[in-house]
């Protein structure tokens, strides 16, 4: 069984990395943003953020509010931790809620995202799990508090960061259909 794996794995390491995809379901959006993030400029990253929404992803009383699952697709293989992966995330979603918040004459405050970050025990890929505290601008600034689950894959010269984001007190269901989302979106690109 192994010795059938290796001619995959030569042929998968001559091929290039697979950018990953996560599929479309049905109802919901999707976007892609190229690095730098016009909202946060600051992540050192190169490639794209693709999202995908769900349906009541805007509305405040859905049962899927704010709830949304991305990946980045970055060029190399930077190291990630919980320090560097919290530093990031909050400048992800300061940068957001202050970016949209100037559109709709908001005024953030400078430290209205707090964010913790730990590492998580998964077989195979790095996992971590962050609290996100912050505010959501495309309802008039009102309080969030999200979870996130985050898995990162390299694959050969990429790096692909999957992320599910819903909030805290959210339902079980929801988490559950953004993490088989997820998890198509790790197994994407690996075949091909």
């Amino acid at each position: 069984m192994r010795i059938a794996l290796i001619p995959a794995l030569i042929l998968s390491s001559m091929l290039g990395a697979q950018a990953p995809e996560l599929p479309l379901r049905a109802g919901w959006r999707k976007e892609r943003l190229e690095f730098p993030l016009s909202f946060a400029p600051g992540l050192p990253y190169k490639g794209y953020e693709d999202l995908r929404f769900m349906p009541g992803m805007f509305n405040p009383d859905a049962k899927d509010y704010f709830s949304y699952a991305f990946v980045w697709w970055i060029e190399g293989l930077p190291t990630l931790d919980a320090k560097g992966l919290e530093s990031q995330l909050t400048a992800y979603f300061q940068g957001l809620a202050t970016d949209v918040g100037k559109g709709k004459s908001l005024n953030i405050p400078s430290g209205a995202t707090l964010v913790h970050v730990k590492r998580v025990a998964r077989i195979n890929v790095d996992a971590f799990q962050a609290s996100v505290r912050t505010v959501d601008a495309f309802n008039g600034a009102r309080a969030l508090d999200l979870r996130l689950d985050i898995q990162v894959q390299r694959r050969q010269d990429h790096t692909a960061v999957f992320f599910a984001v819903a909030p805290k007190q959210g339902r079980d269901t929801i988490r559950k259909d953004l993490q088989a989302l997820v998890a198509e979106g790790l197994a994407s690109g690996l075949s091909k």
